[in-house]
C-alpha cells in the first residue's frame, strides 16, 4: 500500500528533505518506522535481515487509544461514543483533529485547515488545546512503537496532518516521546523527523521494483 512505499523510500531521503524533531543518530542498517497521519493513521516498518530489507503490512491505526490522564480518560470516552471505539485514528487523523476540537467545545462542522488557521491565531484558543492534545498523543504513540519495534533506522513521520502541525511541535512533544518511565533515557537512541519529500512514495515504489528478483 502507500505507506509501505513510503517506508521503502527511506534509503532514498536526503538529509534536507528531513526536518528533525527529535535528534538522535540513525543506523542505515537499523530497523525504521513511517508513521503517518492524514486522512487516517497507520504505521510501517522496514525491517534489514541478511536477506535484504522488507516493510510487512499493517493496520495500526485501528488499536485503542492509550490514557495518562483524567483529560485523555474523557477523551478516550468520547472519541468510543463519537466513532463506536476509541482508535488511535479517532484522535490522530485529520477527523481526530476535528474530534479533539469539538471535545473541547468547537463548533461541529469546523474543518481541519480552520482549526489550523485559528490555533496559528491564538495560542490560547480551543483549537490550540485540540492541536496540543493530538500532537501529546503522537509523541505518546510513537514512543510506544519505537518500544515495540526498536526503530534506531529512525522515525519518519508523513501526511497531511503532519505537515500543517509541524508549526506547533515544541518541547512538550520531545517530553512526551520521552516520557516512559525507567526507560526515558533509553529513548533517546531513536530520531525522529518530518519527510518534506512529497515524493518519497514514488521513490518507495521504484526502491521496491528495484529490490525484486527478475522474472
Amino acid at each position: 500500500n502507500d505507506l509501505q512505499a513510503q517506508a521503502w523510500a527511506i534509503t532514498r531521503l536526503h538529509d534536507e528533505t528531513l526536518e528533525t524533531w527529535v535528534d538522535a543518530p540513525r543506523r542505515a542498517d537499523g530497523t525504521a518506522l513511517v508513521f503517518n497521519i492524514g486522512t487516517g493513521c497507520n504505521i510501517a516498518v522496514q525491517h534489514v535481515s541478511e536477506q535484504g530489507r522488507f516493510v510487512p503490512p499493517a493496520e495500526a491505526g485501528h488499536t485503542d487509544l492509550t490514557v495518562k490522564s483524567e483529560q485523555e480518560f474523557h477523551l478516550r470516552a468520547f472519541l468510543a461514543a463519537e466513532y463506536g471505539e476509541p482508535s488511535v485514528e479517532g484522535l490522530l487523523s485529520g477527523r481526530g483533529l476535528v474530534s479533539a476540537y469539538h471535545f473541547f467545545g468547537g463548533a461541529a462542522g469546523t474543518e481541519p485547515a480552520q482549526i489550523i488557521n485559528e490555533c496559528r491565531a491564538d495560542r490560547t484558543s480551543i483549537a490550540a488545546q485540540a492541536v496540543d492534545i493530538v500532537l501529546k498523543k503522537l509523541a505518546d504513540c510513537i514512543g510506544d512503537h519505537a518500544l515495540i519495534h526498536m526503530p534506531v533506522g529512525g522515525i519518519y513521520l508523513v501526511g497531511g496532518v503532519i505537515h500543517h502541525l509541524a508549526e506547533f511541535k515544541d518541547n512538550r512533544f520531545d517530553a512526551a516521546f520521552y516520557d516512559k518511565g525507567r526507560f526515558g533515557d533509553f529513548m533517546r537512541q531513536f530520531a525522529v523527523m518530518r519527510v518534506r519529500d512529497d515524493l518519497a512514495a514514488l521513490k518507495g515504489c521504484y526502491t521496491f521494483l528495484r529490490s525484486q528478483p527478475s522474472r
